[in-house]
């Protein structure tokens, strides 16, 4: 039921009660008046008004509900009308229900359509939006190959202006190389003289020794005679004894002459391996393919190994840098000879020499059983020319552990509103002046005398980092992390991340 009804129906309530209440005081007050009418009784007059009364006020209260609420008027007056519309509105109702429910199967299926028409067009969409992203990567590639041209216009003039000023340079290099032939001849003339005052000398240091061991001899047999005579005769004791100290005085005298010859051979020696390794050398006048110190090639070597494996690590280091040096345009010295070779050391102290086998034998010993991770580092002894072997240096070095995977290295902060250009310049500043220094120190062996002595960056990770600090368009830090373990004798792989 309706608020509506429900106060219509408690208002009939109490006004019924409150119009009953009056109109009995009416009816006992003309009652106890004794009005009459006409012939009726006083009692049934009383009661007659009582009647009217309240049938009046039932007639005021309906009047009232009828022009103050307008739901009471409608339900009253025009109820009947009101149900037969509210019917048909129900069969209307029902009919456009049943017309709904077709209309929604129809939309149903239209929906299907509409998705299978929308999946295309998404599809087409990505597919455009795929197309999109290709031509803007085209056009930046094809921007960036501009600028590379213009640098490399840039530093095709640079290098022409070098040449034209390196010209006057190199016809005076020519005339050099006239002087340094004709010095060449003299050095061959000085160098056969060297070599025969060097062989006067051997001999004489040998005629010295036979001299020395022969008078060795002497002052044993005359020790061995003074014994005798100090049993025989004791004034000979004293003529010995004068004999003695003259052979000791010569003996003394004979053994500084060995050793001023001694000198002088060593000198000779020196004077001969200056010549060899100087400018007097037909090749000199080639270029330098690995300065001193340079290495040639490096081999990691693991833990635990048999004396045997570590000899052919040894033995592959070496044929891995003789290969290096013929590729670099080294050539063997004497038939059979690789372009880069261990030469025979001298052991002054045991007085022998030391063959290039015998260090072998030593580097696989120190090599051999090893519980750590080492590697083998073959470097240029000397500065070796065009057309000359290199003699080989052969370190072992530890190869431990310097960084984790995806360890940190070092980072900085970049301006990411300055140019590309500027960026570049700052990055390759920061990577030769602080990164490469701090690999160092933590332990990362460079490879001297190449040009990437720790690795590379590839130029297109380099471009996408350029691109991304410009992107920002804000300070950015920039973190130079391992991407890979990496031992100290490894190359750097780097990755970057951006805070």
């Amino acid at each position: 039921m309706s608020p509506t009804g429900i106060a219509f129906i408690l208002l009939m309530i109490v006004m019924s009660g409150v119009l009953a209440y009056y109109g009995d005081i009416i009816g006992r007050k003309i009652g106890k008046r004794r009005h009459t009418i006409k012939r009726l009784r006083p009692r049934h007059t009383a009661a007659l008004f009582t009647a009217l009364f309240g049938m009046l006020a039932s007639a005021m209260t309906i009047t009232l509900l009828l022009w103050l609420s307008t739901p009471v008027r409608v339900m009253l007056l025009e109820g009947d009308r009101l149900k037969g519309e509210i019917n048909a509105l129900k069969e209307r109702n029902r009919l456009a229900n049943e017309s709904l429910g077709a209309r929604q199967k129809e939309l149903e299926e239209t929906r299907g359509e509409v998705q299978t028409e929308r999946k295309k067009v998404q599809d087409e969409q990505k597919r455009l939006a795929t197309t999109r992203t290709e031509l803007t990567r085209l056009k930046n590639a094809s921007t960036a190959l501009k600028r590379q041209a213009q640098l490399v216009r840039v530093q095709l003039a640079q290098v022409k202006a070098q040449f034209n000023s390196l010209k006057p340079q190199y016809d005076r290099l020519q005339a050099d190389v006239g002087k340094l032939t004709t010095q060449k001849t003299y050095a061959q003339t000085q160098y056969a003289e060297i070599q025969k005052q060097n062989l006067d000398l051997v001999q004489k240091v040998d005629s010295l020794k036979r001299q020395a061991e022969t008078l060795k001899g002497d002052i044993e047999r005359q020790k061995a005679d003074i014994e005798d005579l100090k049993k025989t005769k004791t004034q000979a004791q004293e003529a010995f004894d004068t004999q003695l100290l003259q052979y000791q005085r010569e003996l003394k005298s004979l053994q500084t002459d060995v050793d001023d010859a001694n000198s002088e051979l060593a000198r000779t020696r020196q004077v001969l391996s200056a010549f060899i390794s100087g400018p007097g050398n037909a090749s000199r006048v080639l270029p330098i393919v690995f300065s001193r110190g340079d290495e040639l090639t490096r081999i990691p070597v693991g833990r635990n190994l048999s004396l045997a494996e570590a000899k052919n690590y040894v033995l592959a280091g070496l044929e891995a840098s003789a290969n290096q040096a013929e590729a670099r345009g080294a050539k063997g010295g004497v038939e059979g000879q690789r372009a880069a070779f261990l030469r025979e050391l001298r052991d002054t102290k045991h007085e022998r020499t030391i063959s290039a086998e015998e260090q072998i034998a030593a580097l696989a010993q120190r090599l051999a059983g090893k519980n750590t991770e080492q590697v083998l580092l073959y470097s240029a002894l000397f500065n070796s020319f065009k057309d000359e072997a290199v003699l080989l240096n052969v370190q072992i070095v530890l190869n431990p552990v310097v960084y984790k995977a995806n360890e940190m290295i070092i980072e900085t902060r970049i301006d990411g509103q300055r140019s590309e250009e500027e960026i570049v310049s700052v990055l390759t500043d920061f990577i030769q002046n602080q990164l490469g220094p701090k690999a160092i120190k933590d332990g990362i062996i460079p490879e001297q005398g190449k040009a990437a002595p720790l690795g590379e960056i590839p130029p297109d990770d380099l471009l996408t980092l350029v691109r991304q600090i410009k992107g920002s368009n804000r300070v950015i830090r920039v973190q130079f992390l391992s991407l890979v373990e990496a031992r100290a004798a490894d190359k750097l792989k780097l990755e970057f991340r951006l805070r």
